[in-house]
């Protein structure tokens, strides 16, 4: 079995895919692949690809607008990790900057600078690339399109529910 099954294979087994929860947050696990940094919408950031069960995703673990800085997570290569966005501006259908709280906080400010856009009539919410996700099932592969989401470390390796609501099989990957 080639290596890269054989991780997917793992991970199908010990993360959580993309779901949604009361309240109001979209999360999923993973394991942190690469950390780089970047500019993103001219601004300096660190950027992490997460591997999934289902999908390759990356995320911003800080961003730097120059009058202020955006610090989502501080996860390295090797990290088992949850990413999540939670909070008013989050429903079960997407996102929505607007309503994000306190408004004039540094967190909904860069977060609907970089994660907002126009109206998708077919959503009916604004397009961004995490609506995409949401809607899609899979994220933009891009670094350029990165999730403005928060990244924290895990202690322990979340199991999987069966469909009886019994814990799944735990697998431990080696660090």
């Amino acid at each position: 079995m080639p290596k890269i099954s054989l991780v997917a294979f793992l991970l199908a087994f010990t993360w959580q895919g993309l779901t949604f929860s009361s309240p109001s947050t979209w999360s999923f696990t993973g394991l942190v692949t690469e950390t780089r940094q970047v500019s993103l919408m001219g601004f300096p950031a660190e950027v992490a690809r997460v591997q999934s069960a289902d999908f390759e995703a990356w995320v911003i673990q800080r961003m730097d607008e120059g009058l202020f800085e955006v610090v989502l997570g501080n996860a390295q290569p090797g990290d088992r990790v949850r990413v999540s966005i939670s909070g008013p501006q989050v429903s079960k259908k997407g996102l929505d900057w607007k309503e994000c709280e306190p408004a004039d906080s540094n967190y909904c400010r860069l977060g609907s600078l970089y994660d907002d856009g126009l109206l998708a009539l077919d959503w009916n919410v604004p397009l961004s690339p995490s609506n995409a996700f949401i809607h899609l099932g899979h994220p933009n592969p891009s670094w350029h399109q990165a999730l403005f989401w928060k990244t924290e470390k895990l202690s322990h390796i979340p199991q999987r529910r069966s469909r009886s609501g019994l814990p799944g099989c735990r697998l431990a990957l080696p660090r």
